[in-house]
């Protein structure tokens, strides 16, 4: 197993979203389309807004499954949903 270590979370963001844009890419253009999973919530916002941002994703062939547990939230905890409007923001419907 490789360990990276990033002097901001920003920048560890970045570096993910840059790694998961390319095994997309390689994805749609074997396949045709993109099937992923990814984390939600606070912590995930900044990977989530650097994902939406690389270049040669064709997001209309991906599909997101958000990993997150709602069982027995309550809705106040469930309307900071800024990954998605993030997404939303920046064309993508997945």
């Amino acid at each position: 197993m490789r360990v990276k270590i990033y002097d901001t979370d920003r920048a560890m963001a970045e570096a993910a979203a840059q790694e998961a844009g390319r095994e997309l890419r390689r994805c749609i253009e074997a396949q045709g389309k993109a099937t992923f999973l990814a984390a939600t919530g606070k912590s995930q916002v900044r990977f989530l807004e650097a994902l939406t941002q690389e270049a040669g994703v064709d997001w209309p062939k991906t599909t997101m499954y958000h990993l997150d547990e709602y069982i027995s939230l309550p809705e106040s905890v469930l309307t900071g949903a800024s990954h998605q409007s993030g997404m939303a923001r920046n064309g993508s419907s997945h």
